[in-house]
């Protein structure tokens, strides 16, 4: 993922979360992975959920410390029930 981004010129290059969201879920379609954005649920939405073998992997992308993401996820506490 890093090699394809670092070969985007600087002056398309955009430094925002709904940029990063949009690159990187258009390189996971690219490698034909079953990927949807902005999943809505019940408590919210997640940015991206991928399902691979059976199981469902969520990312939620941040553009901010890890500290500070790390706390909201604390903050929340959403516990996910299959």
């Amino acid at each position: 993922m890093k090699l394809i981004i670092s070969k985007i010129p600087y002056n398309l290059f955009e430094e925002t979360e709904r940029w990063y969201h949009s690159i990187i879920l258009t390189i996971l379609w690219s490698c034909g992975l079953n990927v949807r954005g902005e999943v809505l649920g019940n408590l919210g939405k997640s940015d991206i959920e991928i399902e691979y073998r059976g199981e469902v992997y969520i990312i939620e992308l941040k553009k901010a410390k890890p500290e500070v993401c790390i706390q909201q996820i604390k903050e929340k506490n959403i516990k996910v029930q299959r």
